[in-house]
């Protein structure tokens, strides 16, 4: 029982963390499609989180295919490196 509320603590904490952030943050599945769009990214792109989240990249930005993007994150998935990709968009 405690584990489980700990884990809870954390998860919380996690969620106030990002969702306060003054920086876009995006967490990708191993499917890729989105699992956080904070604030911040809803306000750097115009696209509000409901229309991202549980979405493919290429779904809602096809040109990511063309800038790189989709690439950089299936290298990160293999385990060739990751981290930010010090884009102005995702």
């Amino acid at each position: 029982m405690r584990a489980d509320a700990d884990l809870r603590e954390a998860l919380q904490f996690s969620v106030q963390v990002i969702a306060g952030a003054n920086e876009g943050v995006i967490v990708y599945g191993r499917d890729l499609r989105y699992q956080v769009w904070n604030r911040f990214m809803e306000r750097m792109s115009g696209v509000a989180a409901k229309d991202v989240l549980g979405k493919h990249p290429l779904k809602v930005f096809p040109l990511l295919r063309k800038a790189g993007v989709i690439a950089s994150l299936k290298r990160a998935l293999r385990g060739g490196g990751g981290g930010s990709s010090g884009r102005e968009f995702p």
